[in-house]
């Protein structure tokens, strides 16, 4: 959304003035002489941008909100972000050799002294000093930033025509207010209406089960009306619990893929990860599982009218002694192809359970209630509106508990919205919601419907995406990893987040997100092709039968964010043309080397997930994206050696490396000061290394499938660490002496290891969460029993 861009473009402006001060650092690009009034110009250039662009800002708020409603809105604020973009991009470079600058001086301190500059992305203006390399600007930086303000001034006289008010944007967002800070866990106290349907399920399942080894009960209904909250109801009852001995959970979503289907409902139900992707063998493995097992599974959100498809997925399912399944579905023709079991029929809520379901998310408790008697006849009112949809009535009660004044509830009853799409109400619900969404939380939706539907979101790495497009910072002694964890509860908390722990969107909440982001956020399958690159900002391709180059030559290259699945290379060229990319995943066993000879151009790149990296060697020109945060280089089965420089990626905050060959954890991962997560998944590491010492701001570390033996003392050193995760290390026989001195660590886990505990659970610091293999902790007991 627009108001991101800016505040992120006004934030970045404001960090890189201190910078173009100190004019002596600053080397222009011709003559040395030129350098002072360069460096003068674009000062005074980039104060008048920051002031247009605060012009602009305070009507954005206003504009926002009527884009949804109104088409001249729209436009207005689609050419204000294009130019926002282009904006965007000029300032980055500046950033980018700030950055470099920072990196060559710091690894010039790092050969002298072995030491390394605490440098900090958030304060880049003040962390020069005497001896730090100059900084290079272009002579043409401060023309661009005039064309920039130019078509910002031209933009910003529109908004008078488009009557955008301004007094609107501060007063709305004044009296925005959050709800009392209390735990928000959906759990059955938030569902109302269903039990007659819940034990009709139950009792079906019951009776049927004797009467065959499969039964299918399909529960059919349009979007809304709360099929999967009736699914978790009987999933998690414990008469269901009693009769079956493996459960799983599928959310299948409009892409019936068996061989990703049977993947997930082997992890479903083992609980454990399957790397396999031969279809045979992912049957087999599911037909061993189950043999002579009851197996309970729900299939949710199923689309799927071929009978081949499904007589795949069901084969090995017959292995089991009894197999329940319950599908969920909004089509008649998907029930007929599945059923055993005569489908139930789904219908709407009575206007008494809507009007609890309200009641609960828009006050919580019955005392807050009647602290706001003067909202309930409103609330009855929106209530009604929603024609009986519990998503219609949760979703916009989600919205009411964060404003407890009558004027705000005044102006949802009488929304325009409401009439936008008269026979769907829970689509004007679902718009009312999101057009009530606060500014920093409409990009991180949106960018979520890039995504296929019924897509699981891994939210660590949901969080990094939004940081990488500049969505969210760090605020004051907030880590961008809480923030973003506050920005997915408070987006759970207004229902856009759905599912048994809020990581994945309901159908039609996806559907909104598409149909609100146009082409700026795009996925592109066999069922959803993309004809041009056109106005596409964001890019999800899966299974993409032409080569990237043929994508690439359909449109602008305007391209911030990349994720590609199962996609064919061609040359180095087809990453050359994406210079303004800030996140870019590549999950392909094709010849990534090509790739890499064009990755030194990605100047803005923040987000890196490399999957199947075929070679010895990573090339050198993964050092120079100073800019990079995240990086995953996974199932690099051949590599024994990082690239040279690597100690340069002085803003990298995350790391994760999978299937490495190196022995020793290299020494210039351990120069990565500002580095706050470090995963070692699948390598021959047998040493850590004592410079890992250095590596004090980091909070997280996890091991695994290593062949480590022995932890250090040098660990200990790690004094900001909170997380530290030891999983499949059969070799593991020690542990640091001084663990106690870890004061801040939270959480310890320690699975499939021969490790003797004993010594070392007395010396965690309280408060420390300890997750270990049930026979270690069962053994301390004992033996904590025994010597008592």
């Amino acid at each position: 959304m627009a108001g991101a861009l800016i505040s992120s473009l006004l934030s970045l402006g404001g960090t890189l003035l201190p910078s173009i001060k100190t004019s002596a650092q600053v080397v222009s690009t011709c003559t040395s002489s030129s350098s002072n009034q360069s460096a003068s110009t674009l000062e005074m250039e980039l104060k008048k941008l920051l002031h247009t662009l605060k012009r602009i800002q305070a009507t954005l708020l206003d504009a926002e909100e009527r884009e949804i409603r109104d088409e001249s809105v729209k436009l207005w604020l689609k050419e204000l972000k294009e130019v926002a973009y282009a904006a965007d991009d000029l300032l980055d470079e500046f950033q980018y050799e700030v950055l470099r600058a920072q990196a060559v001086a710091g690894s010039a301190s790092s050969r002298n002294s072995h030491k390394r500059k605490q440098l900090q992305m958030t304060n880049v203006g003040s962390s020069f000093s005497s001896s730090s390399s100059p900084v290079t600007i272009s002579d043409g930086m401060a023309d661009k930033i005039r064309e920039v303000r130019s078509q910002f001034d031209e933009i910003a006289k529109d908004r008078v025509a488009l009557h955008l008010r301004e007094e609107d944007g501060r007063r709305r967002h004044d009296r925005y207010t959050y709800p009392p800070p209390t735990g928000y866990i959906v759990d059955e106290s938030c569902i109302f209406g269903r039990e007659k349907e819940k034990e009709e399920v139950i009792a079906r399942l019951c009776a049927e089960g004797a009467k065959g080894v499969m039964s299918v009960l399909p529960i059919v209904g349009k979007g809304g009306l709360g099929k999967t909250t009736l699914a978790q109801l009987v999933y998690m009852d414990q008469r269901v619990r009693g009769l079956f001995n493996r459960f799983g959970w599928v959310s299948v979503s409009e892409e019936f893929d068996v061989q990703r289907i049977t993947q997930s409902i082997i992890e479903s139900v083992t609980h454990r990860s399957c790397l396999l992707v031969e279809f045979s063998a992912l049957q087999g493995i599911l037909e061993k599982e189950l043999r002579g097992k009851r197996l309970f599974l729900v299939l949710d959100n199923v689309w799927n009218e071929k009978d081949s498809l499904w007589e795949l997925l069901r084969a090995p399912l017959l292995s089991a002694e009894r197999a329940c399944i319950l599908v969920t579905t909004r089509d008649e023709p998907v029930a007929k192809i599945m059923q055993t079991l005569t489908p139930l029929r789904l219908g709407y809520l009575s206007e008494n359970r809507c009007w609890q379901l309200f009641m609960h998310y828009a006050f919580g408790s019955g005392e807050e209630s009647r602290k706001q008697s003067n909202l309930i006849k409103i609330g009855k009112e929106i209530m009604k509106k929603c024609g009986g949809l519990p998503l219609a009535v949760k979703s916009l009660a989600s919205v009411l508990r964060y404003e407890d004044d009558e004027e705000s509830w005044r102006e949802i009853l009488q929304s325009e919205l409401w009439m936008s799409q008269p026979d769907n109400e829970i689509f004007s619900a679902l718009k009312i919601s999101f057009a009530r969404l606060p500014p920093h939380l409409k990009p991180c939706f949106l960018f979520c419907s890039i995504f296929p539907k019924g897509h699981t979101f891994n939210k660590d790495m949901l969080i990094r995406l939004w940081a990488a497009q500049g969505y969210i910072s760090s605020k004051g002694m907030k880590t961008i990893d809480e923030v973003g964890a506050k920005y997915i509860e408070e987006l759970t908390q207004r229902s856009f987040f759905d599912g048994p722990d809020g990581s994945i969107l309901h159908d039609m909440v996806h559907d909104l997100a598409r149909l609100v982001s146009g082409k700026e956020y795009f996925m592109s399958d066999e069922d959803n092709p993309l004809d041009n690159l056109d106005e596409v900002y964001h890019l999800y391709v899966n299974n993409y039968t032409g080569t990237l180059r043929n994508l690439l030559s359909t449109g602008s290259t305007g391209l911030r964010t990349l994720i590609l699945y199962h996609f064919q290379l061609e040359d180095s060229l087809e990453l050359s043309m994406l210079q303004g990319l800030r996140a870019l995943e590549l999950h392909t066993r094709g010849d990534m080397l090509v790739l890499f000879d064009g990755i030194s151009n990605l100047k803005h790149l923040r987000y890196l997930w490399i999957t199947g990296y075929m070679y010895k060697k990573l090339p050198d020109s993964l050092s120079s994206l100073y800019y990079l945060q995240t990086l995953v280089l996974q199932e690099c089965f051949n590599v024994a050696k990082l690239p040279e420089g690597f100690e340069n990626l002085v803003n990298l905050k995350f790391l994760s490396l999978s299937g490495f060959k190196f022995g020793k954890l290299p020494n210039s991962i351990c120069l990565l000061s500002n580095l706050l997560v470090l995963r070692i998944i699948s390598c021959h590491l047998n040493n850590l290394s004592d410079d890992i010492r250095n590596l004090t701001e980091l909070q997280e570390l996890v091991l695994h499938e290593c062949d480590i033996k022995v932890l250090g003392d040098d660990l200990s050193k790690l004094v900001n660490l909170r997380i530290l995760r030891l999983t499949m290390l059969r070799f593991l026989r020690k542990l640091p002496q001084n663990i106690g001195k870890l004061t801040k660590l939270k959480a310890l886990d320690v699975h499939g290891t021969k490790l003797d505990w004993s010594p070392y659970l007395k010396m965690l610091p309280t408060g420390c969460k300890i997750g270990v293999d049930l026979e270690i902790w069962c053994d301390w007991l004992v033996e904590g029993f025994c010597g008592s």
